[in-house]
């Protein structure tokens, strides 16, 4: 007998993963110090997101506000790159201090086929 149920949205290892080993669904936040969520079902979680597309850009923009990690930031930035939301990157990219975070978002704004990606990097050079 089939089941009626629609295919989850969440990738099936994060599945099998989220059923062992980490904390239900809505005990994980994703900047908080109280519950630390596994970092590599997290970097997963971000990589769906990023490539479902749907303009998560304020849902990722908060994830890397909110997180010191910097495979969680990477795995944002990356996201961003995906979904090709130069807008979001930009925001994030002007508020960033790390040199080598700041660094990869520059690098992916430059490949994006995007106006806002173009004015910002120009900006950046006439720095």
């Amino acid at each position: 007998m089939r089941s009626s149920r629609a295919p989850s949205p969440i990738p099936t290892c994060a599945r099998r993963r989220s059923a062992t080993s980490a904390p239900p669904a809505e005990t994980i936040s994703w900047g908080s110090s109280t519950v630390e969520a596994d970092v590599d079902l997290k970097v997963e979680a971000i990589r769906a997101l990023g490539a479902a597309g749907g303009h998560a850009g304020t849902t990722l923009q908060e994830i890397y506000r909110g997180t010191a990690d910097e495979r969680v930031k990477h795995a944002v930035i990356d996201a961003l790159f995906v979904d090709e939301d130069a807008r979001t990157m930009i925001v994030l990219a002007r508020g960033e201090k790390d040199r080598e975070l700041r660094r990869s978002m520059l690098q992916k704004l430059s490949m994006m086929d995007s106006p806002d990606a173009l004015e910002f990097l120009s900006k950046q050079l006439d720095n």
